[in-house]
């Protein structure tokens, strides 16, 4: 709820900084890769939490150290010199 609430706040700095009402779009592939990992990592939290299962902790850790890198090497790749509109 959070995220979302910050989202909604800070429309127009989103906007600007990612791109959300341009061509400047995310790729296809990095969402559907991004949103097949965060599914794992959440199946796999919470059978860790119901079932005890140190293996479905396991994958959990590896999806969320993997989800970690992937965003890291997209903000190391974006176009910082993008104006920013300054949030009201």
């Amino acid at each position: 709820m959070l995220g979302v609430a910050g989202c909604l706040t800070a429309r127009s700095h989103f906007e600007a900084l990612y791109g959300a009402c341009s061509d400047a779009r995310l790729q296809l592939p990095y969402v559907v890769i991004v949103s097949v990992v965060g599914t794992l990592a959440a199946v796999s939290a919470v059978v860790a939490v119901t079932a005890g299962s140190t293996a479905a902790l396991a994958t959990y850790l590896v999806m969320l150290v993997a989800l970690w890198g992937m965003s890291t090497v997209r903000h190391l790749r974006t176009n910082r010199s993008r104006a920013v509109t300054p949030v009201r």
